[in-house]
């Protein structure tokens, strides 16, 4: 390593004014250059594939939300479970310390834009011609690195562009846990709806057990149209035991996911489905560019390890390294504070062989941009799929749920018809109760539908990056 040393003033006693000018000028000086330090600008980062102008799959309600509806989903309910996950949620939790360990690291690196400053103290006592002689020095030096090409800017620019990519991580995170907030909310929601639905079936299969009995009483039955009827009933209660321990078990992951132990929530509010189903965004795929915040943190890694290429490039240039000290130096305690010795220093320094060290990671830093460059294509292109894959379900639930729409109409009117032609002596039971089973079993089935037409809608929503509540202010780094 080659070393041009600039020649150093010689340790002179100087008066106590110009020492400290010295230094202070030393320090304008080093600060002064290293702000002068400046950075290449990155280009516009492109995936590996054109980006298509509009979507495949169009959703079949055309109308947009507003972007607050996000929020909460058109439940103020809900809405405030959201916020207390956000606050409390444990995962959500950890993945903040990391943000603060990252911010207490790239502080470490802003430190190099500095000089350092250190204190020393020395004494010491040896035997010469004379006999013992003592020595006593107390100096400040300090020393700073003169960022000529840009490399510390690069490396420090890198560290805080991956800052701002975790903390869109973060914000990943938690559109994460808004949304499985919200599916445990509503499917909650539905087993409950589906456990009024089994006790209005139940209540049904008892009245009409009570009308087989007499039916039965009358010589107009047989005994096995009885035991049927009740064999049905205990299935529905069955049914309903089951759906009740469903419940008990999708609070408990609310309960969860809010950083409580089971059993401490209830969402009393969380009793029905919507009956209009939200409106779907209305948006292109680039935009996901900057609505999802996975998108933005993988194209701002892409940005980092560009910029780490241009700090292994400074690498191969020449450095400058100014240094200064003040110092007393005195053969008695006494006499120390009599005199201030000062200097300043610089040297360059250029590597002329470093066995390739520098150029493999430069070829390393190479090889992290491009691999960055495909993880944020993968990235966008899973965005993409997902919400193709969102509207395209939207579409085949909206054509199921019409379906089941005529199916339990047409099933209800045959319920009906066999009831009267039962009471009527023209059909048996049998028939009465596989149109019985056949209404029960499709109203089911349009709950669950209806459940999952709204699940769509949640994904929809998370898959497009709508709106969520925004960070506070110890996450948005302010």
């Amino acid at each position: 390593m080659a070393n041009l040393a600039v020649p150093a003033a010689s340790h002179t006693a100087v008066p106590y004014k110009v020492a400290t000018a010295c230094a202070i000028s030393f320090l304008a000086i080093a600060v002064f250059i290293g702000g002068c330090a400046t950075t290449t600008e990155v280009e516009e980062i492109e995936p590996t594939f054109e980006l298509p102008e509009d979507w495949h799959e169009q959703d079949l309600d055309g109308e947009v939300f507003d972007e607050g509806w996000c929020e909460e989903f058109g439940d103020p309910m809900l809405g405030r479970l959201i916020e207390i996950v956000l606050e409390h949620n444990l995962d959500l939790r950890v993945a903040k310390t990391r943000i603060e360990e990252a911010r207490a690291l790239l502080a470490q690196s802003r430190s190099r834009r500095h000089p350092q400053v250190s204190l020393q103290g020395m004494a010491e006592v040896e035997h010469g011609p004379d006999g013992w002689e003592e020595g006593y020095e107390i100096s400040v030096p300090a020393s700073y690195e003169v960022d000529l090409w840009g490399r510390i800017a690069s490396e420090i620019s890198a560290s805080e562009t991956e800052l701002v990519a975790a903390e869109s991580d973060l914000m990943a995170l938690r559109i994460a846990l808004a949304a499985e907030t919200a599916e445990q909310y509503y499917e909650l929601a539905r087993i409950r709806s589906e456990i009024r639905l089994v006790d209005d079936q139940i209540e049904v299969a008892t009245t009409f057990l009570e009308l087989t009995k007499v039916r039965h009483a009358q010589g107009m039955a047989n005994a096995i149209d009885v035991v049927q009827q009740q064999q049905r009933i205990e299935e529905l209660r069955e049914l309903h035991r089951a759906a009740e321990l469903d419940e008990r078990l999708a609070l408990n992951g609310l309960a969860v996911l809010m950083g409580q132990p089971p059993g401490e929530v209830e969402a009393a509010s969380a009793q029905t489905l919507p009956e209009v189903l939200p409106p779907v965004a209305d948006f292109l795929p680039g935009d996901l560019l900057e609505r999802r915040p996975d998108v933005f943190a993988a194209r701002l890694r892409v940005i980092a390890a560009d910029e780490r290429i241009d700090a292994a490039l400074a690498e191969r240039l020449p450095r400058l390294h100014l240094s200064a000290s003040l110092s007393l130096q005195a053969m008695n305690v006494t006499e120390l504070f009599d005199f201030l010795f000062s200097s300043v220093a610089g040297a360059f320094s250029q590597t002329l062989w470093d066995g390739g060290r520098t150029q493999g990671r430069i070829e390393e830093e190479a090889a992290v941009k491009q691999r960055q460059l495909l993880t944020f294509s993968s990235v966008l292109l899973d965005a993409i799929r997902e919400v193709e894959d969102t509207m395209a379900r939207g579409q085949a639930l909206y054509e199921i749920s019409r379906i089941q729409q005529k199916q339990l109409a047409a099933a209800q009117e045959a319920l009906e018809l066999a009831r009267v032609q039962y009471r009527a002596g023209i059909l048996d039971y049998l028939r009465v109760l596989t149109a019985l089973q056949s209404v029960q079993a499709l109203e089911s089935a349009e709950l669950d539908n209806r459940r999952v037409l709204l699940s769509q809608r949640i994904q929809l929503c998370r898959a497009s990056g709508g709106y969520w509540p925004s960070p506070s202010a110890d996450e948005d780094g302010s």
